[in-house]
């Protein structure tokens, strides 16, 4: 079986400038993936060529089998749900469901059955009579996916459809797409630069940089087990060290940082510098009498209440005075400290991540 969508060797130049370097996947029927990186990292251009709207400068882009380099976006067969969700205002939220079933000349007596099955679906049975401006933000929302899904495409391509909402909102709808998005089991193809809404709504995420890519894995392996520091950094909250790989213990590296000989894990060489990395959530705060695997005293220089957990930042004197932040998710349990308070900290290797870039 062919992949629905397939890229090989994608890029695009603007004049000098390379906005994507040649972009290869295959991304199979009923997948969902998420292209994840900061402004600017090629990923908007990347769905916009997938679309049609850009013509690609090099390589080939195929759906469901067949190239359509050359076929206009209206007649690739693909649904998009855009950050401006260009509902039409004059329009009842029926209508604007019905608008794509009408240019595709659907036959007229199956209109109505069709627009209302997916209204219903998005939840919003009942509400085909309203215009725009009189339904939520959420609702707008809603309908922006049915018009994208009511002609059943191939692909449902999303460029940030969700970056203008409230957190609330946004995490909702974020469940919402993915819930929908199974149950009719469209290929969906989404462009965010926000992780959470990559880690929830994805069974694969694809993490660009300057026009590549530099990871694309399950959520779980791109978080657990990020493939270079960028991917370490952009993803969750990261504390990165200067460190010296001084050998080889099995499958772990002993490293030095500051006058401490840690073991870490990563294919990096003996005698290398390289970047040791952290993750907050992976640090501990100890209770009196508890032990870890790696463990040192620290001074706490800052706190951060962020309701269902605490912010810590701390300095360790035993790795050179490096400043290390963590989460407490327990404080009843560890009690509050407070700026100046010695406090012991700990992890275990696995969790120390070693980097040459």
């Amino acid at each position: 079986m062919h992949p629905m969508v397939r890229l090989s060797g994608v890029g695009k130049t603007f004049g000098g400038t390379v906005a994507v370097d040649a972009v290869s996947l295959d991304l199979a029927a009923g997948r969902f993936l998420t292209i994840l990186g900061p402004s600017g990292c090629g990923k908007t251009t990347l769905l916009r060529m997938i679309a049609g709207f850009i013509a690609p400068t090099t390589g080939r882009i195929e759906v469901n089998g067949a190239a359509v380099e050359s076929v206009p976006p209206w007649r690739r067969s693909i649904g998009m749900v855009f950050q401006r969700l260009a509902l039409f205002p004059h329009l009842s939220a029926f209508d604007n469901v019905a608008y794509p079933l009408r240019m595709r000349r659907f036959p007229a007596a199956g209109i109505a059955e069709r627009v209302e099955r997916y209204l219903e679906l998005v939840r919003l049975p009942g509400m085909g009579g309203r215009r725009p401006h009189e339904l939520s933000g959420g609702q707008q929302q809603r309908v922006a996916i049915a018009r994208a899904l009511v002609f059943e495409p191939d692909i449902l391509l999303l460029d940030e459809p969700l970056a203008a909402l409230d957190r609330k909102l946004r995490e909702d709808m974020q469940l919402e797409f993915r819930r929908i998005q199974q149950e009719l089991g469209v290929t969906t193809i989404n462009v965010t630069h926000d992780q959470r809404e990559a880690l929830v709504m994805s069974d694969e995420v694809m993490v660009m940089h300057q026009g590549r890519v530099q990871q694309s894995a399950p959520p779980a392996e791109t978080y657990g087990n990020p493939a270079n520091r960028f991917v370490a950094g952009f993803l969750g909250l990261t504390n990165f060290l200067d460190a010296e790989v001084l050998r080889a213990e099995g499958e772990r590296r002993v490293v030095r940082i500051g006058g401490a000989e840690l073991s870490g894990t990563g294919n990096v060489a003996t005698g290398a510098r390289v970047t040791a990395a952290l993750r907050a959530e992976k640090l501990r705060l100890l209770a009196p009498g508890a032990v870890a695997e790696t463990q040192f005293p620290a001074t706490v220089t800052e706190v951060v209440f962020e309701g269902d957990r605490i912010l810590y930042e701390v300095r360790v004197d035993g790795l050179g005075n490096a400043r290390l932040q963590l989460f407490d998710h327990d404080p009843e349990g560890h009690g509050r400290h407070s700026p100046g308070d010695i406090v012991t900290i700990g992890w275990s290797s696995a969790h120390l991540l070693l980097f040459t870039d």
